[in-house]
């Protein structure tokens, strides 16, 4: 909540486009590439590598690396950039994750009961993707 609160008073400082640039890319290429690439050998199609990428670590840790970056810049010039540039990232990622996780859980799901071997268990009662 509160960082909602404090994001809302910072909107002209969200939507500068390098801001914007930082953290498209940090949500895309420079988070899923080293997922992806810690995934390697584990078994997991390229489906499933890319659906962890996409939704694999990511939260708090923006935030108290914000607060950390912000409190060595002591308020310099740097800091407003740095903070803006993290809840930017955060914003991106919340509306992002919570809009593409209802399809691509789904997709995910369709698409490895197709790929299921055959005599392969049922679906978990309940659970419907």
């Amino acid at each position: 909540m509160l960082f909602g609160a404090a994001t809302a008073t910072h909107v002209a400082a969200l939507v500068q486009w390098q801001s914007v640039a930082i953290a498209v890319a940090s949500l895309t290429v420079l988070r899923m590439g080293p997922v992806a690439l810690s995934l390697t050998g584990s078994g997991l199609d390229a489906r499933s590598r890319l659906f962890i990428g996409w939704f694999g670590p990511r939260g708090l840790p923006s935030v108290v690396f914000a607060l950390i970056a912000n409190d060595a810049l002591e308020g310099g010039p740097g800091a407003a950039t740095v903070v803006a540039t993290v809840a930017t990232t955060v914003v991106l990622s919340v509306v992002g994750h919570g809009l593409t996780a209802p399809p691509l859980s789904a997709w995910l799901g369709r698409s490895a009961r197709a790929h299921d071997p055959p005599g392969a268990p049922p679906p978990v009662p309940g659970f419907s993707p």
